[in-house]
């Protein structure tokens, strides 16, 4: 191939890998649009697991996520680790930067940020990228409400908005969020339904997402702060006991939690149980909801709440793309689960 040949190849190969970008978006947008019940329920967990995956920036021992929907604009920030150059350009493409078999990574196939446009498609990005020579601060806008040529344009834009990124002082870096998503004029029940699944979720969140930390969810009837503490390991007639103090506050009231994950020695599986303190010396356990899901990797899956039990069940399964289910037929997948249930519970 001739010097000029394979520069048109070239440059043919970059101009038709952005516009499958674009339609990988495009789709993802669309299809998230079409099903505000089920985005609704999965945006948080999306933001909240590509922060848990980064883990903490240096001299942090967790992310800590703040959630604000004010006069109908949603901001979600975070302490993430900053990004790097990868995971930006995975931002940008629609697609993921990890490791498709990484167990320590939950955000394998790269569309969970999509479900998030349910919210709005025009979003503010503002982070902290990573570089050799050292952090830089970077604004982009996403506007993701037109037609694949509208996108590539946007890309486009986005790239070139990068050349203006500043140089940051490590001082900067440890007073301000690593991240921040700006959804404007959001859609109000995809926030409030999404924040409202969020706030029964978290105290499980805290046995299953080590890195978690603090989690404030900031809207109009109140605020909400989540603060985990006292996390210890035990062991109990062969099981292992996993429990996490969180301290549940909103207005002038405020609960006292203890999470458990619950599971036999070397078992992929345990159960997630969450406890009320109501005096020094009485717990009651909070039941999951109708609408609960019954099964976590790490986080919830969505659509598990038909499961007949009324437990939760947190495993090393294989989730669907849509994180609506695991990879098994329905009847298998529920044989699997009691024979999990009864070990445990029989064993206990």
């Amino acid at each position: 191939m001739s010097s000029t040949a394979l520069t048109e190849y070239n440059n043919a190969r970059i101009t038709q890998t952005t516009q499958n970008d674009a339609r990988t978006i495009r789709t993802g947008v669309k299809t998230a649009q079409q099903n505000p019940a089920r985005a609704g329920v999965r945006w948080p967990f999306e933001l909240m697991q590509n922060a848990h995956d980064a883990g903490p920036r240096d001299g942090d021992q967790h992310v800590k996520i703040s959630f604000t929907f004010k006069d109908n604009d949603l901001v979600v920030s975070h302490t993430g680790k900053p990004f790097t150059a990868q995971e930006l350009a995975a931002l940008l493409s629609g697609g993921s930067s990890k490791e498709f078999d990484n167990a320590e990574t939950t955000g394998r196939f790269g569309t969970g940020f999509l479900v998030t446009h349910a919210l709005g498609t025009c979003v503010d990005v503002d982070g902290v990228l990573f570089t050799q020579e050292g952090h830089e601060f970077f604004h982009i806008k996403l506007a993701r409400d037109g037609d694949e040529r509208s996108i590539v344009e946007n890309i486009e834009q986005s790239n070139e908005s990068l050349a203006n990124a500043k140089p940051l002082s490590e001082s900067w870096i440890a007073r301000n969020p690593t991240a921040s998503f700006t959804y404007y004029d959001a859609d109000c029940d995809v926030a409030q339904r999404g924040l409202d699944r969020l706030e029964q979720m978290l105290p499980y969140l805290y046995v299953t997402c080590e890195k978690l930390g603090q989690v404030r969810i900031e809207r109009p009837q109140g605020t909400t702060l989540f603060k985990p503490a006292n996390t210890t390991d035990k062991m109990i007639d062969g099981f292992v006991l996993k429990l996490t103090e969180v301290t549940v506050s909103q207005d002038e009231t405020t609960r006292q939690l203890t999470a458990l994950r619950i599971s036999s020695q070397n078992a992929q599986s345990a159960l997630l149980v969450v406890l009320e303190n109501c005096d020094s010396n009485r717990y009651r356990v909070v039941l999951p909801e109708d609408e609960f899901p019954k099964l976590f990797v790490k986080f919830p899956i969505v659509g598990t709440n038909f499961l007949p039990f009324n437990v939760v069940l947190d495993g090393n399964f294989a989730p669907l793309k849509e994180r609506d289910g695991i990879a098994m037929d329905e009847k298998r997948y529920c044989q699997m689960l009691w024979m999990g249930l009864e070990r445990i519970l029989g064993d206990y």
